[in-house]
């Protein structure tokens, strides 16, 4: 048996929120037992982390446990559903590089006996992703984008139907060689999007340099594809918002086009990131459109 030494203990407690603990079940033992184990940490003396699941939309730590808390806890905003997957939090838990886990998925097995009650087994394709979260992606193969010429066709595509519930539009017909090669471009162009850390770029890549030119990222909380579902009127929506800058008093909603701008299926699309964002916030929604290749914002008014 393992007895655990309080000098190389920390605590987590991983977003234990207002509006997800609501969706938990055997929530009134789960939210007393993260109590106790705050307040024993407290009284111990044992360093205490806490991590939050984008608090702006789904609620702060419960008042419950935040006032047993320590005064010295640090609290973690996040966006990545693995708290592992923050940079900051993995500093502040790195002693568990000294216990061999492989994956987060030992970690939590090494706590089984403890979690058992709160174990649900779910099917990652009953939650409608789209994206694929069972590999980390990185940018270790660059390619160079920088000088490469595109030829431009336009494809003809049908909006999906509304009973599918999705955002963006889907194509529909067989595409040829170059109509192809040009949605793979656009694919990896928002693949760099996707993974550039705009707080701290460095790179001389000039997709990156006009888009950082284009819109204010210093002043801003930024969200990169950021993939939501929600319900109105009865019915399910499920999107991926490219990017997301939320300032003091309003949010920008910005969806990246590899080149045209025009096509008013797009209102449409924008329309359901506007009634999502403004589900979850009061502040001001701006809508943009930004052609990528262009350098060029069309902003879009919807209600």
């Amino acid at each position: 048996m393992t007895i655990l030494n309080i000098e190389d203990s920390i605590v987590m407690i991983i977003d234990v929120q207002e509006k997800l603990l609501n969706a938990v079940f055997n929530k009134t033992s789960l939210e007393k037992k993260a109590v106790t184990i705050a307040n024993s940490a407290k009284i111990l003396g044992i360093p205490v982390i806490v991590t939050e699941q984008y608090p702006k939309g789904l609620g702060a730590t419960v008042e419950s446990l935040k006032e047993v808390l320590p005064e010295n806890t640090q609290y973690f905003e996040k966006t990545a559903f693995s708290a592992l997957e923050n940079k900051e939090v993995c500093n502040e838990v790195s002693f568990l590089e000294g216990m061999k886990f492989r994956s987060f998925y030992d970690f939590l097995s090494a706590l089984a006996g403890n979690i058992k009650n709160y174990k649900k087994q779910i099917s990652i394709n009953d939650l409608n992703l789209t994206k694929n979260y069972e590999f980390s992606k990185s940018m270790v193969k660059k390619k160079d984008i920088n000088n490469i010429e595109m030829k431009f066709i336009d494809v003809n595509v049908n909006t999906e139907k509304v009973e599918k519930k999705h955002a963006s539009k889907t194509i529909k017909n067989v595409l040829t060689k170059e109509e192809k090669k040009t949605l793979e471009f656009g694919t990896h162009i928002h693949e760099v999007l996707e993974l550039t850390d705009f707080k701290n770029v460095d790179t001389n890549n000039k997709y990156i340099d006009k888009l950082l030119n284009t819109f204010n990222f210093k002043e801003a909380t930024i969200y990169q594809e950021l993939e939501f579902v929600f319900f109105k009127d009865d019915i399910k929506y499920h999107g991926i918002i490219d990017l997301m800058l939320e300032y003091e008093n309003e949010i920008y909603v910005v969806d990246y086009k590899l080149k045209n701008i025009d096509d008013e299926e797009y209102i449409k699309q924008l329309s359901v990131y506007y009634d999502y964002v403004k589900s979850i916030s009061d502040k001001k929604v701006s809508l943009y459109l930004y052609s990528i290749m262009d350098n060029k914002t069309k902003e879009i008014k919807v209600g």
